[in-house]
């Protein structure tokens, strides 16, 4: 991933790790993450940092990420007719998770093929049915199609 520093560029190794030469002794010099190099899939929750060093100082300054998968789930019922809006997504323990911003459409982030989730209507519950494909990670999110049943 690149950094922007205020001599330009520099870019992590494979550890996530990277020297920044030249900071501005003695004074604010601001380090961020270029999230335009980040995989899709990488939300970073602190991207900007204000470093203070004197002459010859080390500075050290962690920034955090997150690897997640996104998935925008169609989703139709038994009978065809899609999931309406405003369903409440919960998973097996029943905490809430989501809920559908419009007909027939769910948006779930940080998903894995192991969760089990449920649809809560007014008519009770259904287990939504969907089939994750192979991870892309240069993807914001995938869009997959499913059931609830």
């Amino acid at each position: 991933m690149a950094i922007g520093t205020p001599r330009g560029n520099v870019w992590t190794d494979k550890w996530g790790r990277a020297v920044v030469p030249a900071l501005t002794p003695f004074s604010e010099s601001t380090v961020e993450i270029d999230t335009q190099s980040l995989p899709g899939n990488v939300d970073v929750s602190n991207g900007h940092a204000s470093l203070k060093a004197s002459h010859g100082a080390f500075a050290h300054w962690k920034f955090t990420t997150l690897s997640q998968r996104r998935v925008l789930l169609n989703i139709t019922r038994a009978d065809g007719t899609p999931l309406p809006k405003g369903v409440s997504v919960v998973n097996g323990k029943g905490e809430y998770i989501t809920s559908a911003p419009e007909d027939g459409i769910i948006f779930l982030n940080d998903i894995s093929a192991s969760q089990t989730l449920y649809a809560k209507q007014d008519t009770g519950r259904c287990t939504l049915s969907f089939t994750l494909p192979e991870a892309d990670p240069t993807q914001f999110y995938e869009e997959i199609n499913g059931k609830c049943l």
